[in-house]
Order: C-alpha cells, then structure tokens, then sequence
C-alpha cells in the first residue's frame, strides 16, 4: 500500500482528495459530540460544518505531496477536488440544517 501512494499521479490525487474528507468528518462530529456530552454543552452542531473541516485536512495532505515527497501532480489533484468541494460546501450545503444524528 506505501508504493501505492508513493505516486505523482492525478488520479491519486482526485481520489485521496474524494475519500480522506468523509471519515475525516465523520471523526471530527464524534468528537465534538464527546466533547459536547463530557462537559454539558448542549449545542446543535452541524454535520455539514464538519465536512468542511475534513476537506481542510486535504490542504494538510497537499503540503505534504508539495514539500515532502515532491510530487506536484498527486497535490494539483487534491487542490482541485478540494476546491470544487468548497464550492459545493459555499453554494449548496452552508445553509442547510442537516444536524448529528447522535
């Protein structure tokens, strides 16, 4: 699997930048959720707003194709699908009230 994303490739980079969002927001809201039930804060917290967290941890991703393994087409990959989701966040789902189902 590490010779699989030791690649400079486009399509490593659309597809990392597609999947690592959704687990990544997926943690982020079960972490807050603890974090809200552990010290009794009862606030609505927002899936949605989670998902832009997991789409910021592919800026992180992107740094390190850029400056560490020096691979620039697996990091314009990323920026793109990572700038198309922000776009769909900005246009379609920041108003929406799609809350924790937990």
């Amino acid at each position: 699997m590490k010779n699989w994303l030791n690649r400079d490739k486009l399509s490593l980079g659309l597809l990392l930048g597609i999947l690592i969002p959704v687990p990544v927001a997926l943690i982020f809201a079960v972490l807050v959720r603890l974090i809200q039930v552990n010290l009794l804060i009862l606030g609505e917290t927002r899936l949605i707003n989670m998902f832009l967290l997991g789409i910021a941890v592919n800026i992180v991703l992107m740094r390190y194709y850029i400056l560490k393994l020096n691979f620039v087409s697996t990091a314009k990959g990323l920026i793109l699908v990572s700038g198309i989701l922000v776009l769909i966040f900005f246009l379609f789902l920041k108003n929406s009230n799609i809350a924790l189902p937990f």
